[in-house]
């Protein structure tokens, strides 16, 4: 998560600075730490259940993760009739380190449990 959000930091300050070479790289480093997160989160949520309740399981996870992406975004398409793409832009970037502090205060080792 911290990879993650030190991308999107990156991410804000190339809009702000109108400067490509830094969004690219940053773009990457935040990919990059969803593509570590998400998997990681998948094997805490899966962590005890049984093969035949995994597809169910995921059904839900994938149904929250959906509509949970959906409201930010329908608040940011009409916000974009008044504000810029860079406000819109930290407005994510606040979602973003209110999600890594939620993971990192409360995220455990599934075997630990």
């Amino acid at each position: 998560m911290l990879v993650y959000l030190s991308g999107v930091v990156g991410i804000l300050a190339g809009l702000v600075l109108g400067n490509v070479w830094l969004l690219v790289p940053a773009t990457m480093v935040a990919s990059a730490g969803q593509g570590i997160a998400v998997p990681a989160s998948m094997r805490a949520l899966l962590h005890g259940t049984d093969a035949a309740d995994r597809a169910p399981v995921m059904s839900a996870i994938f149904l929250i993760c959906y509509s949970g992406a959906m409201v930010p975004n329908i608040i940011a398409g009409q916000l974009s009739h008044v504000v810029g793409t860079v406000q819109i832009a930290f407005g994510y970037g606040v979602l973003a380190a209110a999600g890594t502090i939620v993971a990192l205060l409360f995220a455990r080792d599934p075997e630990d449990l």
